[in-house]
């Protein structure tokens, strides 16, 4: 895979003697965008960081990938820089999918996962220490790929409002799963005071409980809400991720 917010692969050694397999990729000095979300974004830098992360996963659902983890630690900033890239990261729980055939297995964080897959019995992956994101999937047992976009929406959902939709004060897991399948995700609370209206519509699109009904990713990058804050159709740019793979091949 070859995309400027997806984290570049440099090569593969294998270390037979020490039974081990070293895989070389950019050093992400940024770190994980779940370090940056504490106070909130502002509606542009977060349409930015939205279409990044949308664009590299329009980019996986073409080739046939399903990520089935996203969250806002498996997105890595390539540097310290205010402005810098996103990159996808962990593709551990990714697999193949085809249109129209279901996939079932429970995998992910339980904040970022839908409300239909989050029916699904032992649960696997799911932790309670940090924000999770559970998808709405298909029927019972089953779900498609808009489990991705449900989560790439609780992901904007704390670009904006510093937290996630669906939490509970005491992490209890059951809590958590009966709000994200049988509540709407809040938008009265102070922090959405100053919101655009396409920013809480759009969210409300992304969020649909129902897959059937939520957009594809493609649809999604169309919305309104990133011709409202002026983002233009990100193209490849690419010098972080070039400047990484220069120093890289350097060493």
């Amino acid at each position: 895979m070859h995309h400027p917010h997806i984290i570049e692969l440099f090569d593969v050694f294998d270390d037979a003697p020490n039974d081990a397999v070293h895989i070389v990729m950019p050093l992400c000095r940024g770190g994980e965008l779940f370090g940056r979300i504490g106070g909130g974004f502002s509606e542009v830098d977060a349409a930015v960081y939205s279409q990044q992360m949308l664009s590299a996963l329009e980019y996986l659902h073409s080739q046939g990938i399903v990520h089935r983890d996203l969250k806002p630690e498996n997105f890595m900033f390539l540097t310290e820089d205010e402005d810098s890239d996103l990159v996808l990261i962990d593709f551990g729980v990714s697999t193949f999918f085809r249109r129209g055939k279901p996939l079932d297995a429970a995998l992910g964080a339980i904040y970022y996962a839908a409300a239909k897959e989050s029916e699904i019995p032992n649960f696997k992956g799911s932790y309670l220490g940090r924000v999770a994101t559970r998808r709405p999937g298909l029927r019972r047992r089953e779900y498609d790929e808009k489990c991705d976009v449900w989560s790439i929406g609780i992901i904007i959902y704390m670009l904006l409002a510093g937290h996630a939709p669906f939490e509970d004060a005491k992490h209890r897991e059951y809590k958590i799963v009966s709000a994200i399948r049988n509540k709407p995700p809040p938008f009265k609370d102070r922090e959405w005071a100053g919101a655009s209206p396409e920013a809480i519509a759009f969210l409300k699109r992304l969020l649909v409980k129902d897959p059937a009904r939520r957009p594809g990713v493609t649809e999604a990058l169309g919305d309104a809400w990133f011709k409202v804050e002026n983002v233009s159709a990100l193209v490849a740019y690419g010098e972080d991720i070039a400047c990484s793979a220069s120093a890289a091949s350097s060493r």
